[in-house]
């Protein structure tokens, strides 16, 4: 019988499988040496939810899943409105619009101007300018705008 070169490895112990699966039978595997004690399944990480605690991520949570579609036709480098929104919001983080107001102030949304602008449909004028998205595109949705919320009150994390 003609054996393949499959090897599985459990541990330290291998069994071989035979090539040909009409020869296959339970007698042709060696059970006996296979260690499963050898195992370790605590190691193993199963756990693929993502830690609650941890500040959001500006690129996963917040760019791409809301802003690139919502405010990347105008905001963008070579867009006609400032500031640029694209993946990299260090242009953001701690910079001031011409009217003063920060853009990002991480830890405080309230003191955001990108915030205002897209969270206070009554308010953004007050800072120059309209709100965002203009009034005629209607609002961000609300898992847009918690979004935007904890990625700011987080700290703001690129």
């Amino acid at each position: 019988m003609r054996l393949a070169a499959f090897t599985i490895l459990f541990g330290m112990s291998a069994c071989v499988a035979p090539t040909d699966s009409s020869s296959l039978d339970s007698s042709s595997f060696d059970t006996a040496s296979l260690d499963t004690a050898a195992l370790d399944t605590a190691s193993l990480d199963t756990d693929t939810d993502t830690d609650p605690d941890a500040a959001p991520s500006y690129l996963v949570d917040v760019y791409r899943p809301f802003l690139e579609e919502s405010c990347g036709g105008c905001h963008r480098e070579t867009g006609y409105l400032r500031p640029p929104i694209t993946e990299d919001p260090s242009h953001l983080i701690g910079a001031r619009s011409l009217g003063g107001m920060v853009y990002v102030t991480p830890g405080s949304p309230e003191d955001s101007l990108l915030w205002v602008k897209v969270a206070d449909r009554e308010g953004a004028g007050v800072y120059g300018g309209t709100t965002m998205p203009p009034p005629d595109e209607g609002p961000l949705t609300a898992a847009a705008l918690a979004a935007i919320e904890a990625w700011i009150a987080g700290g703001a994390a690129p």
